[in-house]
């Protein structure tokens, strides 16, 4: 039977820790503040929340470039996989599935 490999994006929120057990590749959503964009995950809370109120502006998200989709399914096929399963937010949500 061929290994299947799971690429997801950030929202389903798997634990870094229990991705890597699984051999799920997460490709992480952007965080847009202000004029910049943070890959999600690499602000802790405090951080988060402090750049929120010094651009006093909404926070949204920005999905990943076709590009890093690109790079978590050839990692996957790298690690052995011959097919990937790819979890994304839904269509009518996001544009996320569009870039995957």
């Amino acid at each position: 039977m061929p290994r299947t490999a799971v690429v997801t994006d950030s929202s389903a929120c798997i634990p870094s820790h229990l991705a890597g057990a699984l051999g799920i590749v997460t490709v992480p959503l952007g965080l847009l503040i202000g004029d910049d964009v943070y890959p999600d995950g690499s602000l802790s809370s405090s951080e988060l929340f402090r750049l929120a109120d010094e651009t006093k502006r909404p926070l949204r998200t920005t999905s990943p470039a076709p590009a890093q989709f690109l790079e978590a399914y050839r990692q996957a096929a790298d690690a052995g996989a011959a097919q990937v399963l790819c979890l994304t937010l839904s269509a009518s949500f996001s544009g996320t599935y569009e870039s995957a």
